[in-house]
């Protein structure tokens, strides 16, 4: 349930790679590859934007990935809505921050002991229903928060990268 937008309905199937977000009229879908192999460390199983494929309402959205290696800023991922820029990036281990064009609008978060699946979101400003799905869909597909530096090493040595 979204603090502002209510009910807030997800769908993900991490063999297939689909996040599937809906909020009223508003819809999300990423979708990897069917194609594209999946890999361990990133949710969604890819961090490569060619393997990925992003749409809001039916329209497609340009999807920028960060490699995600040793800085937190190297997990960011942004979405170009419209000439707006969103973009979702870690701030800790466990919190990804969401802006609009620069400004943050809200962060989202999981809490992995108690339920791993819920995403739990804390908005700063009223987003649209378009950036509540996009946000949600985000985290969902690339998680929340990161590991940085000499953990994040250690992580991708033993995963293999995402």
């Amino acid at each position: 349930m979204d603090p502002i937008h209510g009910k807030v309905e997800i769908s993900f199937d991490v063999d297939t790679g689909v996040v599937d977000v809906r909020n009223g009229n508003s819809h999300a879908l990423l979708t990897r590859r069917v194609d594209s192999p999946r890999r361990e460390g990133t949710p969604i199983g890819t961090r490569a934007a060619a393997d990925l494929f992003f749409t809001v309402g039916g329209d497609e959205v340009e999807l920028t990935v960060g490699k995600g290696f040793l800085s937190r800023r190297s997990y960011s991922v942004s979405a170009l809505v419209d000439g707006v820029s969103l973009n979702f990036a870690p701030v800790d281990d466990a919190n990804s921050a969401f802006t609009r064009d620069g400004l943050r609008i809200g962060h989202f978060s999981k809490n992995e002991e108690s339920d791993p699946r819920q995403t739990d979101a804390v908005w700063s400003s009223t987003p649209s229903t378009d950036e509540l799905v996009i946000g949600y869909a985000l985290a969902e597909a690339f998680d929340c928060g990161a590991l940085n530096g000499a953990f994040a090493l250690i992580e991708s040595l033993v995963l293999g990268g995402g």
